[in-house]
């Protein structure tokens, strides 16, 4: 009420300190950004999607699943489980996956697309 009424918004937060009262933080504003249409894959090795699922183990350890599909097909190019997935093992998965299936082939050159 007292920041509908003009006060600064410093002074009701020392007052509202003061009086040990809730004090809620200033929330920042989302920003919209539009979503850019994504073209339809038309063919088979156009564009791939990876995603990583975790679940934990009965012993409490996590268990991370990179998948990697063809998003025309719907087939699951690659799946590798373990406990923890660096960044050179996904580059190794996927330069293995290039050198089986070739490369995507995308009008705009992208190779990949991420879930």
């Amino acid at each position: 009420m007292l920041k509908r009424e003009g006060w600064n918004h410093k002074a009701v937060y020392r007052i509202c300190r003061q009086e040990q009262l809730l004090v809620t933080g200033h929330r920042r504003k989302r920003l919209r950004r539009p979503a850019s249409a994504l073209e339809l894959a038309t063919r088979v090795n156009q564009r791939w999607a990876m995603d990583f699922v975790q679940d934990a183990l009965s012993d409490g350890r996590m268990l991370r699943i990179l998948t990697v599909e063809d998003t025309w097909s719907r087939e699951a190019l690659a799946c590798v489980a373990d406990t923890s997935i660096s960044g050179l093992r996904i580059r190794r998965e996927l330069t293995r996956l290039v050198k089986e299936r070739g490369k995507c082939r995308r009008k705009s050159g992208l190779t990949m697309v991420l879930k």
